[in-house]
């Protein structure tokens, strides 16, 4: 991927300084060799490992969400991308803002996330208080158990790493969510469900990485 967008960015680059003079055109022929013709091949590559992990993902294992639920209590069910993505820990940022609401609700919040537990609480408590971090249940799903029988499903690269994901995650990124270390599947999408008992009461899916959820909507 990391060589894929050097190729990509090769050719603008080049074309920019062409624009500005920099650059004469006869050094387009550099661009072919060294940059164009590797398009196909870096594709290649790319489409046959998200191919490969995609079935391994539609083959893995499911596991009821139900198993999280019982009758009496209303949860907040929220199923995160990987913990490093820049819209996780926005998103994490946009929970802890309106965690006050949600508990006024009467829903408890539930984050199913794809590292481990110790790891993710030390993220999560730049977030949240100590007194409010004892009020999350926290679930660590490495095989994505949970994702795949709420039908989550996975991005491509463009959902991932598109000209959208590029504008909100520059200004997410500056405003302090910032970046981590890949934790789990980082084409895996989101999902948010609202359950009271058994009964799915709201949710929402995301289609692409940026997705904006409807937190406050729902809760204030």
């Amino acid at each position: 991927m990391v060589g894929f967008l050097g190729k990509i960015f090769g050719p603008i680059g080049f074309a920019e300084n062409v624009y500005l003079g920099v650059f004469p055109i006869k050094f387009g022929i550099n661009i072919i060799f060294n940059d164009l013709i590797w398009w196909i091949p870096f594709y290649l590559v790319l489409k046959e490992a998200y191919d490969v992990s995609r079935q391994q993902f539609l083959e893995g294992p499911s596991r009821p969400i139900s198993s999280l639920l019982n009758e009496n209590d209303k949860k907040l069910i929220l199923m995160l991308r990987h913990q490093g993505c820049t819209f996780t820990r926005n998103l994490l940022s946009q929970l802890s803002e309106n965690f006050s609401a949600i508990e006024k609700s009467g829903a408890e919040l539930v984050l199913v996330h794809m590292g481990e537990d110790k790891e993710f609480r030390q993220l999560l408590s730049n977030y949240f208080s100590g007194a409010e971090m004892n009020k999350v249940t926290l679930v660590s799903d490495p095989q994505q158990a949970y994702y795949r029988d709420r039908e989550l499903g996975r991005g491509n690269l463009i959902k991932m790493f598109g000209l959208q994901e590029f504008i909100k995650g520059t200004k997410a990124f500056f405003k302090g969510a910032g970046l981590g270390p890949l934790r789990g599947d980082g084409l895996q999408l989101s999902g948010i469900f609202l359950y009271a008992g058994q009964n799915l009461v709201k949710e929402f899916r995301s289609q692409r990485a940026s997705s904006e959820f409807p937190i406050e909507k729902w809760f204030n």
